[in-house]
């Protein structure tokens, strides 16, 4: 009677123990089953924030979240925002777990961005992991992978040729990105891309093709001596009819931005001339809303053309001939300068071509005057 009872007893602690063991197997299939763990991670959407938690666990085991993407591209940028956990880890691994180069870490404030960039295999799956500092640290964020050198869901601006759009760089510190996106499609093989400056005068400007590669070198926009109203440009050699992306970032404020095909700013008036007839010219700085230069066009009437300056309260400014390719036509011309007054004339001649259109550029003064141009070298009525 005495082993029966035994015999019972251990029966019983062999089907506890096997009970037990039952528990915590299908307890850890459930576990490994979870949304976001190695056997259902969060598959990712491209160009989209997606949101991601990292939970406390029993003990003193650190919980971590997994998620999924089909590389777009050969070079692949996957990007956190840090939410209510401030201190992470961000692994890589491809189809046959093994791990694509080095861990990224991010910390600081809820909000901060980062990103780590890896090669990978356009096409191919690829799987993120991602766990707190250590158990001590858990929380929300948001996680994502673009097609593009930028943050997801980047609000990217279209620009017209010959318009100013409005630009405004905002910190991560106050829900910005940081950076700034415009793209445009090239109307000539030379670009020329103008900014012009509000409360933000130093910040940096990139600008890539359709596969985001840099064309140039990083331009520094602005900077010491540059204030509000005042305008600069910079030219980059492009295709016609290609769609190019401009990036700015490294400054916080507002500006404007814009593109042309020719060396005047967006949105510049450019006076008609007509043979033998006075026009007005007045050169207004461009901190005082000017742009601190004018432009003139006429169709030259003979291979030599003369052109006309009658001095107002401007006695003193540069003059330049361009031909329709932005070519400069001679030498630049100093009209006036010390011992011309108000009243007087002065005149300079370029050989051109006849039928063709030819622009003038003003500037380096600020003031009145009149301009005319014509054959025969005798001074305008």
């Amino acid at each position: 009677m005495t082993n029966k009872t035994g015999l019972l007893k251990i029966l019983a602690l062999v089907f506890a123990l096997v009970t037990f063991i039952g528990c915590e197997i299908n307890g850890s299939e459930y576990e490994e089953n979870k949304e976001g763990s190695t056997k259902n991670p969060v598959a990712l959407i491209i160009d989209k924030w997606v949101n991601g938690e990292i939970v406390k666990l029993k003990g003193d085991k650190v919980d971590e979240q997994w998620f999924t993407f089909v590389a777009a591209k050969s070079t692949q940028r996957v990007y956190v925002k840090l939410g209510t956990i401030t201190d992470m880890y961000v692994y890589l691994y491809d189809s046959k777990s093994e791990r694509i180069g080095n861990d990224f870490q991010i910390s600081g404030s809820t909000g901060k961005v980062g990103f780590a960039e890896w090669s990978v295999k356009s096409g191919e799956t690829y799987y993120v992991k991602v766990v707190g500092r250590n158990q001590n640290w858990t929380g929300t964020f948001w996680i994502g992978f673009t097609s593009m050198p930028a943050q997801p869901e980047t609000v990217v601006t279209s620009l017209t040729s010959k318009t100013w759009a409005n630009g405004n760089i905002v910190s991560s510190e106050s829900g910005g990105t940081g950076e700034q996106w415009f793209k445009f499609v090239a109307t000539a093989d030379t670009q020329y891309v103008y900014f012009k400056y509000n409360t933000c005068t130093d910040f940096d400007v990139y600008v890539y093709d359709s596969n985001y590669n840099v064309i140039g070198n990083k331009f520094d926009a602005g900077g010491y001596g540059w204030s509000s109203g005042m305008i600069e440009k910079t030219s980059r050699l492009l295709k016609t009819g290609e769609t190019y992306y401009i990036k700015t970032d490294n400054g916080v404020g507002t500006y404007w931005i814009g593109f042309t095909s020719f060396l005047a700013p967006p949105e510049t008036s450019i006076t008609e001339l007509r043979t033998n007839i006075w026009a007005n010219g007045n050169i207004i700085k461009q901190t005082d809303g000017g742009i601190g230069e004018q432009w003139f066009k006429f169709v030259a009437t003979a291979s030599t053309q003369y052109i006309y300056f009658k001095y107002g309260s401007c006695t003193d400014f540069d003059v330049y001939v361009y031909d329709s390719d932005c070519n400069l036509i001679g030498k630049k011309f100093d009209a006036g300068g010390y011992g011309w007054s108000a009243g007087q004339i002065e005149k300079m001649s370029r050989v051109l071509s006849i039928g063709e259109t030819y622009f003038i550029k003003t500037d380096n003064g600020v003031g009145t005057y009149w301009l005319a141009f014509n054959t025969t070298g005798s001074t305008p009525q």
